[in-house]
């Protein structure tokens, strides 16, 4: 599950996160609904030049997760 706390973001799923949780986890981090948007939809080469929402269909969401972590910080 993915939660905020006063400190910041926090993220320890045990489970390949939901597209809905990794989607909502990037416009935390972006700020904005439409960067975390756009940023779910390009493709990156951190992820095999797929999508982040591809990844999350292909099981690697945990990935995806991971790389928001990585910009967030935590």
């Amino acid at each position: 599950m993915l939660t905020r706390k006063k400190s910041g973001l926090k993220s320890t799923p045990k489970k390949s996160p939901s597209k809905k949780e990794v989607l909502e986890f990037a416009i935390a981090v972006s700020g904005s609904k439409s960067l975390g948007e756009k940023w779910f939809k390009s493709p990156s080469n951190l992820l095999g030049d797929l999508t982040p929402e591809q990844a999350v269909r292909e099981g690697k969401g945990k990935r995806a997760l991971g790389i928001l972590q990585n910009i967030a910080g935590i």
